[in-house]
């Protein structure tokens, strides 16, 4: 046989070999087993799977919370009222000092009295004459020697000078300012020597018990206030006082957009002084809200806040929240179900209803696209 015969038979039997590997397993001679076609068959669905995008993912269950609001303020005294004269003089007395303890009806200022005294004198001798005159003419009407209009002309007299009397009395005891209340000296402007006029002030006395914390509400918040709540007022001294929601006020300050709250707490022994920086917290109904890692929050575009969960069938759902404070480096937040499973790396980079690739638990890498 020729040599270009046997080449071409060669070829032949290699050609034929190639083209037959596939289906023949050369160690047993015997055809591939379903087994290995049906792996073959799935192989295009890994494949796919591959190229989803993977996302960790972790599930979150919601927790017992107390909402509160939080603000800002100070102490103040439930009272402050000013003791004025009601008559004009020179003081002569002033005894009390600032920070000392008043009861109702003490004296914080005496006036001069001599010139009243004078003048008192003068209206009771006047009294007494215009008495004698009415005496006699009252004698005289009843002899038929004086009318009935002399009569009453000098009892007018008599009333005039008895009411110029009680005139200058009650002066004399108002040169005598009281404490119109029981409370603490704030402020005493009316030294021994020092001219009143009607009105003036002799002193200024605060009431501290109870005690006020006042502070203002942001028009955001002033909706879950009302009166007679219960709050907590946390004082820069570290003291902390109960309380109740005493005041709302109906208008916003026109400069802050702010309402100003009031609480009343018992003070006793006036421990707690006025104008003392305080935290007032106002607690809210309790609830139960999920706490997120901060990193799980999503922005839309159209500036919406939330988060993106895993649905069924892997596919992405965005839900809205509302964000109820925040702590440390958490947030808590409503809205969601509960269990949620939160995307917790990856959300920002897929879109609503696309399908993932889920990596659960806190240990898998960062989210990336498997080539």
């Amino acid at each position: 046989m020729k040599s270009s015969y046997l080449w071409a038979l060669f070829i032949l039997l290699a050609v034929g070999i190639w083209l037959g590997s596939p289906y023949v397993n050369f160690k047993t001679m015997a055809l591939k087993s379903e087994t290995a076609e049906n792996s073959q068959e799935q192989a295009p669905g890994a494949a796919a799977r591959d190229q989803l995008f993977r996302v960790r993912v972790k599930t979150y269950s919601a927790s017992p919370r107390e909402v509160s609001v939080t603000i800002r303020g100070r102490t103040k005294a439930s009272r402050r009222v000013e003791a004025r004269a009601r008559t004009q003089g020179i003081v002569v007395s002033s005894p009390l000092r600032e920070g000392e303890k008043v009861k109702i009806g003490a004296v914080m200022c005496t006036l001069d009295v001599a010139e009243r005294q004078a003048q008192l004198a003068d209206a009771k001798s006047t009294l007494a004459s215009t008495m004698r005159d009415f005496e006699a003419t009252e004698s005289l009407s009843k002899k038929r020697f004086a009318s009935a209009a002399k009569v009453a002309s000098d009892k007018a007299r008599v009333e005039a000078a008895q009411a110029r009397v009680d005139q200058i009395l009650r002066e004399i005891e108002y040169t005598k300012i009281t404490a119109p209340m029981s409370g603490i000296v704030e402020a005493r402007p009316a030294e021994k020597g020092s001219f009143l006029q009607v009105g003036s002030t002799c002193g200024t006395l605060i009431d501290l018990d109870p005690i006020i914390v006042t502070a203002m509400v942001s028009e955001r918040d002033i909706k879950f206030l009302s009166k007679d709540m219960p709050a907590v007022a946390k004082l820069v001294t570290g003291q902390t006082v109960e309380g109740k929601i005493r005041y709302i006020a109906a208008k916003a300050d026109v400069r802050t957009r702010t309402f100003e709250v009031e609480m009343e707490a018992p003070n006793p022994g006036k421990k707690i002084r006025d104008g003392l920086t305080s935290e007032l917290v106002v607690p809210l109904q309790a609830g139960t809200a999920h706490k997120l890692p901060t990193s799980a929050l999503t922005l839309r575009d159209s500036g919406e806040i939330g988060v993106s969960i895993l649905a069924e069938g892997n596919k992405v759902k965005f839900l809205p929240t509302q964000v109820l404070g925040f702590d440390r480096e958490d947030v808590w937040v409503s809205g969601l179900p509960d269990p949620a499973q939160v995307i917790t790396v990856g959300q920002e980079y897929v879109l609503e209803g696309q399908v993932v690739d889920p990596v659960h638990g806190t240990d898998a890498k960062t989210a990336e696209i498997r080539q």
